[in-house]
């Protein structure tokens, strides 16, 4: 069984079972060690200070997620103790097998960290599509430093490789892994799910989800000038970075509070991102034309819209009929379903499993609880910021990330 090395050195074809990460079975990292620590550091300061890298938005807040003191900010004691003789020690839980989206082109790298700084050792199943002159810089900074001597002991930590639909690796993928984290939707999870693995083999699954956003219409129509632009600035930066393509970026808009209100609200908003979209936003045009008269059409077809604002092929609002039970994707690129509602509460029949992130502007902690409430049960995982959709961290589609990847060990002394 060959496939592709990418990282810890780029080797074009290697057999699956000489992959450091299964060859040597010693775990000499431990939980947050310093090196690890340090190498995610060293790769934080080498992309900021890349000039081509540091024009890239994803790969800035990248570099930003892996300082040091962001990476404190994670770290729990390594040993707890439950009374005077006895104690939680936190172990790596061993090898943890990957399988990378390729939608978000930067993400196996919070994965990786995240199980990194368990102590677990790491093989990455990348996209043979994620080709890109930004990632293969990024490729050869994490390649690089981890040839210093300094991290060298990181060769047996993280294996990054490229591989077809081969089921004969995946399969031994997944009877060598102690966790499998399944990026990349539905069809991505039940694939491996059908494959045997260990006994105690932990999964982790990121199947298809949805996210909106929640804007309430008074405080927008309260803002001035500059802080509509910033607004509509957070915003840009939650939809535009991967194309609206993020599982955490919003693909419907629900504008809140009275008819007048709302509809006023929208044409600011935009106007306001359709202006960011005109300075910002680099895609082949003619590609997006077609994808969003695809979809506009195939919307009115199916009577889900009743009428839509559109400018140029940049920005779309398409006006929900009704309010949805079932999740909807655009095609992405700045195609927003929108709805307005005159309270949170009318969001109830929307929310589902499916769902992932609200982000919100304008509204009170009261009422942000009382959104978290009626979703209890029945889904929505993250209740956000404008601005923050895409902000990673450890927790993540309800599950609390360093705490999966981590074995407790209880000692009695």
């Amino acid at each position: 069984m060959i496939l592709q090395q990418i990282s810890p050195t780029k080797i074009a074809a290697i057999e699956v079972e000489r992959l450091p990460c299964f060859s040597n079975t010693d775990f000499e990292l431990q939980y947050f060690d310093e090196r690890t620590v340090g190498f995610f550091n060293s790769i934080s300061q080498q992309v900021l200070k890349d000039a081509s890298l540091r024009q890239i938005p994803a790969f800035v807040a990248l570099a930003y997620w892996l300082r040091k003191s962001n990476i404190e900010t994670l770290r729990k004691t390594s040993s707890e103790k439950i009374d005077n003789n006895q104690r939680i020690i936190r172990q790596p839980l061993g090898v943890v097998f990957h399988v990378c989206p390729s939608n978000v082109d930067t993400i196996f790298l919070y994965s990786l960290a995240i199980s990194l700084l368990a102590g677990n050792k790491n093989v990455l199943r990348v996209s043979n599509r994620m080709e890109s002159p930004a990632l293969d810089a990024l490729f050869a900074i994490i390649n690089r430093t981890i040839g210093t001597e300094q991290f060298s002991m990181l060769h047996a930590y993280i294996c990054v490789v490229a591989y077809g639909h081969d089921a004969d690796i995946n399969g031994y993928m997944s009877a060598h892994a102690d966790a499998r984290i399944m990026w990349g939707g539905d069809k991505t999870v039940q694939l491996f799910r059908a494959l045997p693995a260990a006994p105690r083999c932990r999964d982790i699954a990121f199947p298809d989800r949805l996210s909106f956003g929640l804007l309430k219409a008074e405080n927008i129509l309260s803002l001035d000038e500059s802080e509509l632009i910033e607004l509509c600035r957070l915003l840009y930066n939650d939809c535009y970075i991967f194309d609206q393509l993020g599982c955490s970026s919003p693909q419907v808009l629900f504008f809140v509070g009275n008819e007048n209100d709302c509809s006023k609200a929208q044409h600011l908003i935009y106007s306001g991102l359709h202006q960011w979209a005109k300075e910002k936003y680099v895609t082949d045009l003619a590609a997006l034309a077609s994808l969003k008269l695809n979809q506009l059409t195939n919307d009115a077809m199916d009577e889900k819209i009743i009428d839509s604002l559109r400018d140029t092929n940049l920005l779309v609002f398409a006006q929900l009929k009704e309010i949805p039970i079932e999740p909807l994707h655009s095609c992405g690129g700045g195609y927003f379903y929108i709805k307005n509602i005159d309270h949170i509460k009318e969001l109830s029949p929307f929310i589902n499993k499916k769902i992932q992130t609200a982000a919100y502007y304008g509204f009170s902690e009261e009422e942000l609880i009382s959104l978290a409430k009626m979703a209890a049960g029945k889904g929505l995982d993250r209740i956000v910021p404008v601005g923050q959709a895409l902000a990673f961290n450890n927790y993540w589609d309800g599950y609390h990330l360093l705490d999966q990847l981590t074995h407790l060990q209880y000692l009695w002394v």
